[in-house]
């Protein structure tokens, strides 16, 4: 946020960040305005230097003051995300992702936190969690990733010779039901 006399200058990624923040404020009366600033685009190059160099430590600060120039910051919350999971700190992954859903407005965006909740569980070999929350993600957007990692996902239930392994989720019905039997359905915000 860049206080200026006229109003908060931020950046947002696009329209839907800039109208789902606006949106979103209490005090309607504050000006908001949409600034580029080419500022947040170092910091994010620098995050991204600093993760493959494995200095997570200082890449997950610089994106966090990234979020101080980008409240809603979907891209700057991913990179955070795949930092943690790059530590195999998956818990911290999956709590960062419960908070993320909150600032996600996109179909493809909430395909992306269903692939990343997926993997997470495929991580914690817990398949059929990771099954659901992949078929979930296809919901939103059809992907060759969410298709592939099916595949893996289904061929190590049928080793583990799960009975839920010959569940099929034919219809979005059976697919809701057992995402909820899991607690993988997000609540939608009430912005």
């Amino acid at each position: 946020e860049v206080e200026q006399e006229n109003g908060l200058h931020y950046s947002f990624e696009d329209l839907s960040e800039f109208f789902y923040y606006v949106s979103g404020l209490e005090d309607q009366t504050l000006n908001i305005i949409w600034d580029n600033n080419k500022y947040i685009d170092i910091l994010y190059y620098k995050a991204l230097a600093l993760f493959e160099l494995r200095r997570n430590k200082e890449s997950l600060e610089v994106l966090h003051n990234a979020l101080d120039f980008s409240p809603v910051g979907i891209k700057y919350r991913f990179e955070i995300v795949e930092n943690f999971i790059s530590q195999k700190a998956y818990l911290n992954a999956e709590e960062y992702l419960e908070d993320l859903k909150f600032n996600v407005v996109k179909s493809s965006d909430f395909a992306r936190v269903y692939r990343r909740i997926g993997y997470i569980k495929t991580e914690s070999k817990n398949y059929i969690e990771a099954r659901i929350c992949f078929e979930l993600s296809k919901v939103f957007e059809d992907s060759n990733i969410a298709d592939q990692e099916l595949k893996y996902i289904n061929s190590k239930l049928e080793t583990l010779k799960s009975e839920s392994s010959k569940h099929s989720y034919n219809n979005l019905n059976n697919l809701i039901r057992e995402a909820i039997k899991y607690n993988l359905i997000f609540e939608l915000s009430e912005q």
